[in-house]
């Protein structure tokens, strides 16, 4: 490790070099890529086959994706991680130690515990940089985390391996192999030494190395979606073995501090400083309105501002951690809105609808910047494709427009496909889209359109009449139009101008569908799913 060794030879110096250069590279893309406002790294890559994509993104340490941003992020981390493997199969090559391959996956491994937490820093310039929004960040976070937990168990296993052949074979004295082991014992000897503690040479303690990965795996398994999705306070608490893990991998190679001071400092910054907003500036309970399987909850909080598309992370007492939900928008007093669905008796989102008013609740936020610059004027047209209750950042969005439009700005024109299942699905955000409605229609305005497709199966096959609060109907057929079945995204974006931008929120399936009928077109895409 550099705290242990000076000289690395010709090749070793390269290779620092080379890491040294990896890392200015990266500094000097983000200073051009600031200036391309997101324009050019939220554009779609040329196609490739969706096989090939498939098959790469299965087995890749980053995701596999579409825009530029996150492709040139994620080839700068693939390089990044080679060279990391090549600093340490080097320094173990010229010290002449044991297990030069897996020495080299240890260096990967470092490489990845210095990268694993900026995806989920909520402020992370490095993110902002390259227009990664931050569900999508979340995907960097999860495949790193998998390539973690991999390649420690290869580094270790590969080590027990290499030990076990050195005392197979006996050291070497003078040109001969003495003190030969048998099988078994050469067996015992190698895992002997991986549950040492008292080895402080090339390295920190071999145990020390064992106990971060058994804390990885308890983290790497309680963050399965089996687990995370219904049992989120035990997926929260076992999430805080990373205050373990680090420590621990430092013991075993304490060169790793050097290499993750920064992104370590910088995370629990961002942590510092969204728990003290959180606690200094309480947010309190304005309303509760529970509709069927939707609750919307009307908060206040001190010195609150958000733009459309933001979210925030909300706290209640009596559950641990903190969930995100989209803003859906704001009345007169500056108190904002959120609709959350009820995800089943016992989960977070159930308890929301038991919140009297006046109850305190934690917010951080509002976090996250859309890829695309929507209400930036760069484009004529938005088109919002929406799922369920992925609906509530539409509603944020046609509001600014509605509002931006009576203070005189260029705004684009809207259009909206929102699909829900049967009136149960549609009815909690009747209210809000006729409140709009009148907002828009009162400005004489003709920018929103709304197209709503029912996905529940009817006996007669057809649609229903979407009936809006204190809306005549015949006055809403004019921007409201109802289909049965699925939307065809791909028909639909044939009839989208070609400077149109595409937003997505809902289900995985939805948004996929969405991105990939939208890069088709050469749309430029956001999309947010939020899958926790």
């Amino acid at each position: 490790g550099m705290i242990y060794f000076e000289w690395r030879g010709n090749k070793g110096d390269l290779i620092a070099y080379l890491i040294l250069a990896w890392v200015v590279l990266l500094f000097v893309i983000m200073i051009a890529a600031a200036g391309m406002k997101n324009v050019y790294l939220g554009s779609p890559v040329p196609p490739i086959s969706s096989k090939v994509l498939v098959a790469v993104d299965a087995v890749s340490p980053v995701p596999v994706r579409l825009h530029w941003g996150e492709t040139i992020l994620s080839l700068w981390i693939v390089g990044w991680c080679l060279l990391c493997f090549m600093y340490l199969w080097n320094h173990s090559e010229i010290n002449n130690l044991v297990g030069d391959v897996p020495r080299g996956i240890g260096g990967v491994v470092c490489g990845l515990l210095c990268i694993q937490l900026f995806p989920v820093s909520r402020k992370s310039v490095v993110l902002w940089v390259f227009g990664v929004p931050y569900e999508r960040a979340l995907v960097f976070h999860r495949k790193i985390g998998v390539w973690i937990v991999l390649t420690t168990t290869m580094h270790g296993f590969g080590m027990w391996v290499e030990h076990y052949r050195y005392y197979l074979q006996g050291p070497l004295v003078n040109g001969v192999h003495v003190n030969k082991q048998g099988h078994n014992n050469a067996a015992r000897l190698a895992f002997e030494r991986l549950v040492k503690w008292d080895i402080g040479f090339p390295h920190g303690p071999p145990l020390a190395g064992l106990l971060a990965w058994a804390a990885m795996l308890v983290l790497a398994a309680t963050s399965l979606n089996v687990i995370r999705r219904k049992h989120w306070n035990f997926f929260a608490i076992t999430h805080t073995l990373y205050a373990v893990i680090y420590p621990l991998a430092w013991i075993h190679y304490p060169s790793l501090m050097v290499y993750t001071a920064v992104p370590v400092l910088l995370y629990s910054l961002d942590v510092c400083l969204r728990y003290v907003d959180a606690y200094r500036n309480k947010a309190a309970v304005v309303d509760i309105d529970v509709r069927g399987d939707v609750t919307k909850v009307t908060i206040s909080k001190k010195g609150f501002s958000y733009h459309p598309m933001q979210y925030v992370l909300l706290s209640i007492n009596g559950h641990v951690g903190y969930h995100p939900f989209s803003v859906s928008g704001s009345d007169a007093r500056g108190n904002f809105t959120l609709h959350v669905k009820n995800m089943g008796e016992g989960k977070f989102t159930d308890a929301i609808k038991d919140l009297q008013q006046n109850d305190e609740v934690l917010v951080q936020g509002p976090f996250g910047k859309p890829r695309v610059d929507f209400s930036g004027g760069r484009y004529a047209n938005v088109m919002l494709c929406c799922g369920g209750v992925g609906l509530t950042p539409a509603l944020a969005f046609v509001s600014r427009v509605i509002a931006d439009c009576g203070d005189g700005k260029d705004v684009p024109k809207v259009t909206i496909v929102w699909a829900a299942r049967g009136r149960r699905g549609f009815h909690p955000f009747l209210a809000e889209i006729a409140e709009l409605q009148r907002r828009h229609d009162n400005a004489q305005l003709k920018q929103v359109q709304w197209m709503l497709y029912n996905t529940e199966p009817t006996p007669s096959g057809d649609g229903f009449t979407v009936t809006l609060p204190d809306v005549d109907v015949e006055d809403a057929k004019h921007f409201v139009t109802t289909a049965p079945g699925r939307p065809d995204w791909t028909a639909i974006m044939c009839h989208q101008p070609a400077d149109t931008a595409v937003f997505a929120c809902g289900p995985g399936a939805l948004s996929t569908a969405v991105e990939t009928a939208a890069f088709k077109r050469g749309f430029h895409t956001h999309t947010e799913v939020f899958e926790f």
